[in-house]
């Protein structure tokens, strides 16, 4: 049998600023995103020759991009107004 290569799954880095013209659809996708990081590089199999930049892809929660991209995001979230599914309104 042949080890597969597990996907790593992260984020972009963006700005803050600009989270702030995304709708919220989009936002919670990057919430989404940001929970299906790696815990840490310890816990994980992925080869570090296959990364890109750390500069431009948050991969790991234990790095400070990560935390500053889940409290920026959580702030913005914060702001913004809670409509109820569909389903949940009537």
């Amino acid at each position: 049998m042949q080890k597969r290569d597990k996907k790593l799954r992260g984020a972009p880095v963006v700005p803050a600023d600009e989270l702030t013209h995304l709708p919220t659809r989009a936002l919670l996708a990057r919430l989404k995103r940001l929970h299906a990081c790696e815990e840490s590089l310890a816990y994980s199999d992925v080869d570090l020759d296959t990364l890109p930049p750390a500069t431009e892809w948050i991969y790991f929660k234990v790095s400070v991009e990560w935390e500053n991209a889940y409290r920026d995001l959580k702030a913005l979230l914060s702001e913004r107004e809670h409509v109820p599914r569909r389903h949940k309104r009537q």
